[in-house]
């Protein structure tokens, strides 16, 4: 790895990969609470950006875009919201903290406040998920327990 991580096998579809750790341990996780949530197409988002999540779990996006990176208009924001909720989406996994160039000012809850606030007030933390695993949050909503605060 080239963060001096460790590396490990790790079988998609039948296929070996060598994945950093903490990077298998991000895809374990994910599969996890699809198959605990049982979600479906549109019940699984990936905040700011992890298209290739999707991809891994058979999904499709809730909506067209999949990339939080820079600033959208409250119309835009209430629309992917609109759209979250028509899927009845279950699964938020997000990674609050990253942004293009490490800029503070383009994090999603910058970039797209009113997701994030929508995200971060209908969806809890996922019940038996790692905390902050490589500074992603798995949330869920009607799925399972919250963990209580």
């Amino acid at each position: 790895s080239r963060n001096g991580g460790i590396i490990e096998r790790y079988s998609i579809d039948g296929r070996t990969f060598y994945l950093d750790q903490k990077e298998a341990e991000v895809l374990r996780e994910a599969r996890r609470l699809q198959t605990v949530c049982n979600a479906g197409d549109g019940q699984v988002v990936a905040m700011p950006y992890y298209p290739g999540l999707l991809a891994y779990l058979h999904v499709r996006s809730p909506y067209w875009e999949m990339y939080y990176l820079y600033r959208r208009s409250e119309l835009f924001q209430r629309q992917e919201i609109a759209q979250l909720e028509s899927y009845g989406t279950k699964i938020a996994i997000v990674n609050p903290k990253a942004a293009i160039d490490g800029k503070a000012t383009l994090r999603i809850e910058a970039t797209n406040p009113l997701l994030y606030r929508f995200v971060s007030n209908n969806f809890a933390r996922a019940k038996n998920s790692p905390d902050n695993l490589a500074g992603i949050l798995f949330l869920t909503r009607d799925c399972g327990t919250p963990v209580p605060e």
